[in-house]
């Protein structure tokens, strides 16, 4: 049962190139980290849930602007674990919260997506600018009570489409 668990996280980990592991990861369990540190900007994407022209509409089409101190929970709520040898995962992954991290003209470096309805967590870089590894012995884990507090506080609903 652990190589099929396993078989499949492998599987789906290899869906996202940009997932990856701190290169200082060593023998420590769990590495919080910083995906793109020369971001010079975080803004908040949600998806109201609507849909037009079968296409997601956002609740801000601009994205809401983080603060450093927002940013810092967020990055500190993002974290590596080691996969543990009975550990299962949620099979489903339909994010409706997006940290998208922009450069200082205004590129889009890549991007945090949330899936609050089935606790998944992934880093995409369209220009591998994200600055980790991962390997097939960890996952991508969140603090999805901490980040359910930033998106709330920043006016933001997190139980879209958890039907």
């Amino acid at each position: 049962m652990r190589w099929i668990l396993l078989a499949v996280f492998v599987f789906l980990a290899g869906c996202s190139s940009g997932d990856a592991l701190p290169s200082d990861q060593g023998a420590s369990s769990q590495q919080k980290l910083n995906p793109f540190p020369d971001a010079a900007e975080v803004r908040l994407f949600v998806e109201s849930g609507e849909y037009r022209n079968q296409e997601a509409v956002f609740t801000n089409p601009d994205g809401q602007s983080m603060t450093k101190e927002q940013r810092k929970v967020l990055e500190n709520a993002i974290s590596v674990k080691r996969i543990e040898p009975d550990q299962a995962f949620a099979a489903c992954f339909i994010p409706h919260h997006f940290f998208r991290y922009y450069d200082a003209v205004g590129k889009q470096l890549g991007e945090i997506s949330v899936c609050f309805c089935c606790a998944g967590v992934r880093i995409d870089s369209s220009d591998r600018s994200a600055k980790f590894e991962i390997d097939e012995d960890h996952y991508l884990a969140a603090d999805y009570a901490g980040l359910e507090t930033l998106v709330k506080s920043m006016g933001e609903p997190t139980d879209i489409e958890c039907e």
